[in-house]
């Protein structure tokens, strides 16, 4: 009797836990994380960075993952960053969590926080982070929150103001520069005026300086060279732009000389043509009546012939009717 009832437990324990096992309980953990900032190159970490300045606001995205069978009821999504404060999603509490269902999967939330000063938060390293998801067990009466994921990274990276005023100035330059098609080292080869190469050559100098010291953390004296470069860079552009404009200026001077010129030759040209025509004309009507005298005087010739042969004829008509006298 006593092994009866002993194998019927055993079953019933079976039957429990199989039918338990079936159901997957709900699993988070953190999908992926962005920071939602400026990104460009900075040379003092030599590579390409999302940066936020001192009292600035940084955002940050963290997207959670339900890998579960049951509904997750997230609690929390915080950031704990290495200078000591925490910073949490207003999208969830552990009054009001936010229900991930299984076939939902994903969910994101959104973390905003103001940076502190570079005295809390130091711009001279690159600052570590936790990312944490809680999750409570019911939305409603008795509640325990538990931890269900945390991940830890690094490269939140802070500019103090001198810093963020230095590398404005950069990115300015190395834009302007690049429009021109030159580099912070040569200058175009366009460019042809004398004074502007003098002004650029100048100007790669302070920020080449500027360079070296943004690199060694001097990030005041960088700001300076740095703005003298830009300085110097708008007058190169805008001296060689005043020489090209008066190279045109003469140019356009001197093409509309020859025109000038091209055109007097032409008039030249065809008051000389009037002239050979009009004495060519002079010369035809001068042989012309050269030859009308000529003909009037063949004419004249003509007639007196005429006339010569008539008193001719005559004179031998009235020789042949004389009478001849007798002897």
């Amino acid at each position: 009797m006593k092994r009866k009832i002993l194998l019927a437990i055993l079953i019933s324990a079976l039957v429990v836990t199989l039918a338990t096992s079936r159901i997957t309980p709900a699993k988070a953990y953190t999908y992926s994380h962005s920071w939602i900032g400026q990104s460009h190159y900075d040379p003092f970490w030599g590579s390409t960075i999302t940066v936020f300045q001192e009292f600035s606001t940084a955002i940050a995205t963290v997207t959670v993952r339900n890998t579960g069978g049951l509904d997750l009821n997230v609690s929390a999504v915080t950031i704990g960053m290495d200078w000591g404060t925490n910073y949490s999603s207003t999208e969830c509490s552990t009054a009001s969590p936010a229900v991930i269902t299984p076939g939902e999967q994903y969910r994101t939330f959104t973390i905003t926080f103001n940076v502190p000063s570079t005295s809390v938060a130091s711009n001279l390293y690159r600052h570590y982070y936790t990312i944490y998801v809680y999750e409570v067990n019911a939305t409603s009466g008795p509640q325990e929150v538990t931890l269900h994921d945390s991940d830890t990274y690094s490269g939140f990276t802070v500019y103090s103001t001198t810093q963020k005023d230095a590398m404005k100035l950069r990115d300015e330059i190395s834009l302007l520069s690049g429009i021109y098609d030159g580099s912070p080292w040569n200058y175009p080869d366009w460019m042809d005026s004398v004074d502007a190469r003098s002004m650029w050559e100048n100007y790669t100098i302070h920020f080449d300086t500027g360079d070296h010291d943004y690199d060694a953390g001097h990030f005041d004296t960088a700001k300076t060279h740095y703005e003298t470069a830009l300085d110097l860079l708008q007058q190169a552009i805008s001296t060689e732009l005043a020489y090209d404009l008066q190279e045109h200026q003469y140019q356009d001077s001197y093409d509309k000389q020859i025109d000038s010129l091209n055109i007097l030759q032409r008039q030249a040209n065809i008051s000389n043509t009037s002239a050979t025509a009009n004495a060519t004309l002079r010369t035809a009507d001068a042989t012309y009546a050269l030859a009308q005298a000529a003909m009037t005087q063949a004419y004249a010739w003509i007639v007196f012939g005429i006339g010569f042969v008539v008193f001719g004829i005559a004179a031998v008509v009235w020789a042949s009717k004389r009478p001849v006298p007798q002897p």
